[in-house]
């Protein structure tokens, strides 16, 4: 049986997970993860459309070798998926499956230290990442507030409003962040974040990390930098394809 392993490399912001196979390639794999704290400790399907490269052949369908008599693999960016939505210093678990065979790699742990907040655009299906589009943020303080639904009403022929109360909680976050007028590009990755209208999970460096959609949003130029200001609504969202 061809070898599978899964690789694992912290990048940044995020996992790097590397499909090293010596088997024939193929498309269509399955990528799974788990955290204690996360999904009840399950493993959730993150993508089903990881491809495998496999080895190099000659014109006779025989694998390439090298000096040392072992297979040459191919080089293909399908061999790695960049997860982005992990919490800073948590460990998170992977495995590769073959979905053809069911042949699955060993069970590999990584974990990322981030330095200040990231917000990034989700999406579910790609098979190379779940970022959609991404910008760090300045360590800035954040409020959290949670309360519940409600609605103001005034009935006919009443003086006293009636405020009506909903069994959903909601939650939302503030946050505020400077970007100095020579990082451009951060600029316009926040905005991107933002006219995406996607959903976003925003992370900080206290292994804090919320799914949710953007609400207020307000750029404010200031001398040198500009001043970001934005909310968060905080919204329930599953990771997982399956």
């Amino acid at each position: 049986m061809s070898t599978l392993t899964c690789n694992l490399t912290a990048v940044d912001e995020h996992i790097r997970i590397a499909a090293i196979w010596d088997g024939a390639g193929s498309s269509g794999n399955k990528l799974w993860r788990r955290a204690d704290d996360e999904n009840n400790g399950q493993f959730i399907l993150l993508t089903d459309a990881l491809e495998l490269a496999g080895y190099l052949v000659d014109v006779s369908g025989d694998p390439l070798l090298d000096v040392d008599g072992d297979p040459l693999l191919a080089e293909s960016a399908g061999l790695a998926f960049h997860d982005y939505d992990v919490a800073s210093n948590k460990d998170y678990s992977y495995y590769i499956e073959i979905s053809s065979t069911g042949q699955a790699s060993a069970i590999e742990s990584a974990s990322v230290s981030l330095h200040s907040a990231y917000l990034h655009a989700v999406t579910k299906y790609s098979g190379i990442s779940n970022l959609r589009a991404g910008a760090a943020l300045g360590d800035q303080s954040h409020a959290r507030r949670f309360s519940f639904a409600s609605s103001l009403q005034i009935p006919a022929n009443s003086v006293l409003p009636v405020v009506r109360l909903s069994p959903i909680e909601e939650g939302s976050i503030s946050m505020a962040t400077i970007i100095p007028q020579q990082f451009d590009s951060r600029r316009a990755s926040l905005r991107s974040v933002y006219t995406s209208r996607a959903m976003c999970c925003l992370r900080d460096a206290f292994g804090n990390k919320w799914f949710g959609r953007l609400a207020d949003f307000k750029e404010v130029p200031q001398g040198l930098h500009f001043l970001f200001n934005f909310s968060l609504e905080i919204l329930d969202f599953n990771e997982s394809l399956a």
